[in-house]
């Protein structure tokens, strides 16, 4: 082949290339439509979950020799952590079924 024929052969098959490349590089047309599909949502937590948690008392921790100490805590200590531990494996709970 000569060199004449291959320019001749390449410069056609550019011509012909061009067209199709401005063809698919053309602005897009975007359609945006509107789909109604139903989507699982969560009901929103309890406000009781969702406030902030403060103990009514706190237990009073004393030191192991103190006479008031069984645990190195008062006898109210002792209830007042109970409780808040009621409280709060209460909650953790409520969250766990709230989560399901």
């Amino acid at each position: 082949m000569s060199r004449k024929s291959r320019f001749a052969n390449m410069s056609l098959a550019v011509a012909l290339t061009l067209p199709l490349m401005a063809a698919c590089a053309g602005p897009e047309r975007i359609v945006t439509k509107e789909v109604m599909i139903p989507v699982p949502t969560k009901d929103e937590a309890p406000d009781w979950l969702m406030a902030g948690y403060r103990p009514e008392a706190l237990p009073e921790f004393v030191a192991p020799d103190d006479p008031r100490a069984s645990s190195a805590l008062t006898p109210e200590g002792e209830k007042a952590l109970r409780l808040i531990i009621i409280d709060l494996t209460g909650r953790d709970d409520a969250w766990r079924n709230w989560a399901r």
